[in-house]
């Protein structure tokens, strides 16, 4: 799977130029086999840089400064006449920001009724996938195939894929395998190491630049005996060796443009200040090892008596922030039995917010979203029969509703039409009473690429 995967036209895209939102990724594969995207404009996502949050500005006031760009269309006839009066329309088709989910790779792949709309809700309501299991060490030896195909076919719905994980050491989850375990329990060191650097290697390069991100190693924070049979029980685990052994054998072996992650829990979710203090003395080992690290993983397990204002979300990432490295969301859910449906939406419409106006953030999953398929059957959106939960419509009505361009206007007198426009990708339409063309264009951060500007011709 190590190539450049050439994504399929859907035989159902519609002939008569409208794009419904379901519709949004195939249509940008139409158009960048028209060779149309990217000519009008280069897409590169925001890096994140030292920026924290403005405390002086509101929480929408900081979403249009950073999840926003000046737009303006430029509308001119074959003479190179400006325009006036042409119909804009301008439609998102993609967010540059990361909305994804964590998947089941069987209820993707094997042929079920109820896996029906897990295949269709999945590209519908995210750009971005990670499958909970099988690219874990253990799964992905035993049934590379199945991982291999989740894999495929999410690509193939135009999703990004992120890798989870190369190293867990959890034991009795499965995801170590039997060989390792045995090293474990005896002490050799010298098996791990060897099997472990292999393993890294092989996932790796196996997919190749199909996966955007790797998570090298997860949850050292917790689990650390696979550390400590290499390094010794009286080795910090959070600056051991082996740790910055398994990262470079990471960097050595990723394809350009893949970065690389760490991922913890309890670092957000309930405000533990030790754990805070102890994920980034290994971020910050990491860093002095010389690892380029690109992503600081969040899980966001959030329970009834965990959840966090506002401002006390936005504080704790600002101290993540001041590392460096861009921050994900990487496992968020709401399980708790005894915490309302109401009262869960209302906490993740108030998370949402804090997370897309954070500029350190680029990208936020769920670890699951249907509750058939979810580690602790209480996923955010759906139940298990598919009856959407009050959370499914603060996603929708703000990924795909405040957060999403869909509008009209017209040019002024000078054939131009301006809007602010979140970032990512756009269909532009413009009409006038004899003619009409579209074409697409990246919005991008003004910051680094000022404003996006497309020029379309028309008779008019």
């Amino acid at each position: 799977m190590n190539s450049d995967r050439e994504r399929s036209v859907s035989e159902d895209e519609p002939s008569d130029g409208t794009v419904g939102r379901l519709d949004r990724r195939g249509y940008m594969r139409v158009l960048g086999g028209l060779g149309i995207v990217g000519t009008l404009g280069s897409f590169a996502p925001r890096t994140a840089g030292a920026e924290t949050a403005d405390r002086s500005k509101t929480v929408d006031e900081r979403i249009q400064e950073h999840r926003t760009g000046d737009l303006e269309v430029v509308v001119e006839n074959p003479d190179g006449q400006r325009v006036e009066n042409a119909t804009v329309h301008v439609t998102q088709q993609e967010h540059d920001f990361t909305w994804g989910t964590a998947v089941d790779a069987g209820a993707l792949i094997n042929d079920s009724s109820p896996g029906d709309n897990y295949r269709t809700y999945i590209p519908e309501l995210f750009n971005t996938a990670v499958l909970e299991n099988h690219h874990k060490w253990a799964f992905w030896e035993d049934n590379q195939g199945l991982a291999d195909d989740a894999t495929s076919w999410l690509l193939d719905q135009g999703l990004d894929v992120r890798g989870h994980v190369c190293i867990w050491g959890s034991r009795g989850s499965g995801a170590i395998p039997s060989d390792i375990e045995t090293a474990i329990d005896n002490g050799d060191a010298q098996t791990i190491v060897d099997r472990s650097m292999q393993h890294i290697e092989d996932i790796i390069t196996h997919y190749g630049s199909d996966i955007h991100e790797w998570e090298v190693v997860n949850e050292v924070l917790h689990e650390q005996e696979i550390i400590e049979a290499v390094d010794g029980s009286d080795v910090n685990p959070l600056k051991a060796p082996i740790l910055a052994d398994w990262y470079r054998q990471a960097e050595n072996v990723r394809p350009g443009g893949t970065s690389l992650g760490v991922n913890d829990y309890s670092v957000l979710a309930g405000n533990y200040g030790s754990e805070q203090s102890d994920y980034e003395t290994q971020i910050q080992f990491l860093q002095n090892e010389g690892v380029d690290l690109g992503t600081i993983g969040l899980q966001s397990h959030f329970s009834q008596n965990e959840t966090l204002s506002q401002e006390e979300i936005t504080s704790i990432l600002d101290s993540y922030q001041a590392l460096g490295p861009g921050i994900k969301i990487t496992e968020f859910d709401m399980a708790d039995s005894g915490w309302s449906e109401n009262d869960k939406a209302d906490f993740f419409d108030t998370f949402l917010r804090a997370i897309y106006s954070h500029p350190g953030v680029n990208g936020f999953l769920m670890w699951g979203f249907w509750d058939e398929e979810h580690w602790q059957d209480d996923a955010p959106l759906f139940t298990s029969d598919w009856s959407e939960k009050p959370a499914y419509d603060v996603y929708e009505e703000l990924v795909h509703g405040e957060w999403w361009n869909d509008e009209t206007g017209s040019t002024d007198e000078t054939g131009t039409y301006t809007t602010d426009a979140y970032l990512g990708e756009h269909k532009i339409t413009a009409e006038t009473d004899s003619d009409s063309a579209t074409t697409a264009v990246s919005v991008t951060d003004p910051s680094t690429f000022g404003t996006t500007t497309v020029q379309i011709t028309v008779d008019g």
